[in-house]
């Protein structure tokens, strides 16, 4: 790993991933191979590669991590440019956030995404997130609204739009980069998840 010359770029979630992969790939004798950025298989959505018994299994790696509240201010300006197209229609907003998690749940991706379903189940449960949406006619407190799930509804997307280029990748890995994350455990917990993401990747192309 210290020689992987895409180990040497900032992208730190995949860094993270090579190391769990280099460290199970001992005991379930694959090779580990990390593609560089802007590479041939980075532009088809393969972060990494898997080599077992003659075949590959690629895999695509994204972090995301909890919006601080004084990012909020600048993160809503971003959206608002972003959904102009709406023309602050509150129900094409409200359509937007919903078809995207309906989506994200019908998703063929072999995904390590527990905690964060979990999460987001946790947080529109508490804080009734789908009850004041329903009831919000006003684009700009809705909009106030989604910047609570905003860091759930961006990865959620990106498995979405990950899908749809690359539908012959189905590993998708999921790194939180949440400053408040313990190191140790979210590296113990991604390399328990990425073992069995790999174990029914290998059973499904074998079976």
């Amino acid at each position: 790993m210290q020689k992987c010359p895409a180990c040497r770029g900032g992208n730190i979630p995949e860094k993270i991933v090579h190391w769990i992969l280099s460290r199970v790939g001992e005991t379930e004798n694959f090779i580990v191979e990390h593609y560089l950025q802007n590479g041939t298989e980075d532009i088809q959505g393969k972060d990494l590669g898997i080599l077992f018994r003659k075949r590959k299994y690629f895999i695509q790696v994204k972090g995301y991590r909890e919006i601080p509240v004084i990012d909020m201010k600048k993160r809503v300006m971003i959206l608002e440019r972003r959904f102009r197209d709406f023309n602050r229609d509150s129900r094409k907003f409200r359509r937007y956030i919903y078809t995207t998690v309906n989506r994200y749940k019908r998703l063929d991706l072999l995904k390590n995404d527990r905690e964060i379903r979990e999460k987001f189940k946790k947080f529109t449960q508490t804080t009734s997130f789908f009850r004041k949406l329903n009831g919000e006619n006003d684009f700009q407190k809705i909009l106030e609204l989604f910047t609570g799930v905003e860091y759930f509804i961006n990865i959620f997307e990106a498995a979405i739009v990950h899908s749809e280029r690359y539908p012959s990748v189905k590993l998708f890995f999921i790194v939180d980069m949440s400053k408040c994350v313990d190191r140790r455990k979210r590296t113990a917990a991604l390399m328990e998840d990425c073992m069995e993401l790999i174990k029914r990747a290998f059973k499904e192309q074998q079976g």
